[in-house]
Order: structure tokens, then C-alpha cells, then sequence
């Protein structure tokens, strides 16, 4: 094979998988930024549904994160935005957890299972995107908080990601213009976005449906599937009502110590952490802090690597709180909150009774 003909091989093979991978990625469309944003039954209309909705809507079929990313659109709408990870998931204005409806009458709850400082960003990015934006949010902060790559599904919206960090770090001050399209077009051939468009590519074309509620529960006692309430809090199946019951019967002396591995956090997410806070406030949004407890048994086995990076992480977090002048809500530790062994899902979550002992309308550190 002569030379020319060899380099003209080489630049089709190159050209056809550059436009493999972006054909994966705009059809695909794990973060609905692309072709999916169009498709009429989508997450989008599963979050005008939920708004509107008086019980709920079954949260089965759903991507998580994707919903959450839709209803994150609407962010200026509602008094208050709740991020965060699973740990926060049961806020609920809907439900007047720990009486919130005093301070939010109107609650967006976007926060999603192993929740991580990229998915705070992804969230924040689409947030204040909104014209009109909540006049205070709520953030979760657990201890993995302040550490990067603790739970990876924030890739799905990779590019919102990297946008919000390209605007923490200054880098572009006008969100809706040429860079922004740029750096839209520029990840349709991010590696990354493939490689989860290649794990979400079975579920590309199945359509999920939107469903509600076909009978009467009570929240105590859950629905027959997990439901996404009208404000977006999360409500567990009785069946995983009945499940966690049994659980806090066996949990442990010690705990356990889920993403509990390596340093306590990064320096440059602290930083970028800090950024946050500074954009949020600058635009006029009341910051506040939400630390929920873990269960009574972590803490009886003394001074463990658990307890410790708990201990250091809450008192990091009353650092922030004063340096910003923000109000601090609840604890890592049960018996701040009053919470009893009874009142947990496992050794890391609070159930809502336990979560109902935290007092929105009082903070327990407040500037």
C-alpha cells in the first residue's frame, strides 16, 4: 500500500470513529442534553407531571438522576432547593419534615442516591440557569462531601459538570453564547459521556411510563412502589419500609463505613466547595447546611476511622458555617438530634422521625 493511500485509510478509520462516537452520544444521550431533550414522553414530562400531581408519581423505570436533573430546570420556581445525597432524599415540604414548610412553602428536593460534590455542581449548573432562582438552598453535606470520584453516575452529565467548573474557576462569564455551544459540540466526542452512554445504551429506546398512584397510602406505612412525591422527596415502598425494620435490628457495634476510605477531604474541592457558596451568595440565594445523623451503634465501638472522619468532618463543617455566615441544620450525631435507635434505616440513614427532630424553622447553629 503506497503512503498516500495508507494516511487517507488512516484519516477515514479515525473520521468514521470520531463519528461513531458522536453518533453514540447524541442518540444515546445519557444526560438528555442532546436528541433526548426532544423526545415528548420524557423525563421532562414525568417532572410537569409530579408537579401537578397530588400523591406522587411511581419513581420505578425512572433514571434518577436524569429526573432530577429535569426537575432541576424548574429550580426558580420554588422557594427553596434541597441538594444532596440519599441521606437527604426525605425532606420533604409535601410531608413537613422538621417543620421546613415554615421556611419553605414552596421545597425542590434534588437530591439522588450517593449524592457527591460533582453531582452539588451538575445540579448547581442547570439550577441557575433559571432567570428567577430559589431564594435559599439547602446542602446536604455527608462525609465524603468534600472528595472527588465517590460515586461516578455524575458522568451521565459530564458536560454540565465541566461547564459548572469552567464558571467557579472564572473561566466564562456569559453561560448561554458561543463557548457554551462549543463545549457543547466538544462533548459529544468525550470519552467519559461513551463510556456511559455505552452502559445506558439497553435502556435508550424503552419508553418509561408515567404512573400514578392507583390506591390510598399513608406515608408511615409507604406505597406498594417507591414514589416520587410532588416536591421531588423520595418515599420508600412498604416494602422497604417493612425491610429496614429488620435491619436496625442487626446493625452493628461500629457501624459501617461506606465511602469512609482515604483522606477526610481534598484541599481542591474544599476550594471549589467555598466557590460554591460565594456564587450562590453573590446572587443574593441564602445558603444553609444540613447534616443528618448516623445510627446510635457507629459511635459505641469509641474512636474509630469512622467516627473520627465524622468528627472531623462536622467540625469542618461548623467552620464553614461560621465563615460564611451560614445556618447549620441537625448532625452526624444522633444524640444532637435526638434520634433513637428505633428511628433509622440502616447504620447511615435516618428514617423520617428521626429526620422530623430536626428543627427547620430553628437552626442549631445559626449567624
Amino acid at each position: 500500500m503506497s503512503s498516500k493511500k495508507f494516511i487517507a485509510f488512516v484519516g477515514l478509520f479515525a473520521f468514521l470513529i470520531v463519528g461513531f462516537v458522536g453518533g453514540v452520544n447524541y442518540v444515546v444521550d445519557p444526560g438528555y442534553i442532546y436528541l433526548k431533550k426532544y423526545f415528548s414522553s420524557n423525563a421532562d414530562a414525568y417532572s410537569e407531571a409530579l408537579f401537578s400531581s397530588e400523591n406522587g408519581l411511581v419513581a420505578t423505570g425512572w433514571n434518577e438522576r436524569v429526573v432530577k436533573a429535569s426537575m432541576a430546570k424548574y429550580a426558580g420556581n420554588f422557594d427553596c432547593a434541597v441538594f444532596g445525597s440519599s441521606h437527604i432524599m426525605q425532606i420533604s415540604q409535601v410531608r413537613n419534615i422538621g417543620n421546613i414548610e415554615q421556611v419553605c412553602p414552596k421545597l425542590l428536593n434534588l437530591g439522588v442516591s450517593g449524592g457527591s460534590i460533582e453531582d452539588l455542581f451538575v445540579f448547581s449548573d442547570i439550577a441557575l440557569t433559571n432567570q428567577k432562582m430559589p431564594k435559599k438552598i439547602f446542602i446536604g453535606i455527608d462525609p465524603w462531601t468534600f472528595k472527588f470520584n465517590m460515586d461516578t453516575r455524575y458522568l451521565m452529565h459530564q458536560f454540565q459538570y465541566n461547564n459548572f467548573l469552567s464558571t467557579l474557576e472564572g473561566k466564562k462569564k456569559e453561560r448561554n453564547n458561543y463557548g457554551y455551544e462549543l463545549s457543547l459540540f466538544k462533548n459529544l466526542f468525550n470519552l467519559e459521556y461513551l463510556l456511559t452512554s455505552m452502559k445506558e445504551i439497553k435502556f435508550t429506546f424503552k419508553t418509561s411510563q408515567i404512573e400514578f398512584p392507583n390506591e390510598s397510602y399513608i406515608f408511615e406505612h409507604g406505597y406498594k412502589e417507591p414514589l416520587k412525591l410532588k416536591d421531588g422527596s423520595h418515599l420508600y415502598s412498604s416494602a422497604d419500609i417493612v425491610k429496614f425494620k429488620n435491619v436496625i435490628k442487626t446493625i452493628k457495634i461500629g457501624g459501617g463505613d461506606y465511602k469512609i476510605s482515604g483522606n477526610m477531604y481534598e484541599t481542591q474541592a474544599l476550594v471549589l466547595f467555598e466557590k460554591l457558596i460565594q456564587l450562590f451568595q453573590k446572587d443574593g440565594i441564602e445558603v444553609n447546611f444540613i447534616l443528618t445523623p448516623y445510627h446510635p451503634n457507629v459511635f459505641k465501638a469509641g474512636v474509630t476511622k469512622p467516627v473520627k472522619h465524622i468528627e472531623t468532618m462536622e467540625n469542618l463543617v461548623i467552620e464553614l458555617s461560621n465563615k460564611y455566615k451560614v445556618n447549620l441544620y441537625g448532625s452526624f450525631y444522633p444524640s444532637k438530634v435526638g434520634c433513637h435507635n428505633n428511628e433509622f434505616l440502616d447504620f447511615m440513614h435516618a428514617s423520617s422521625e428521626c429526620l422530623n427532630k430536626i428543627n427547620f424553622s430553628r437552626p442549631n447553629f445559626s449567624n
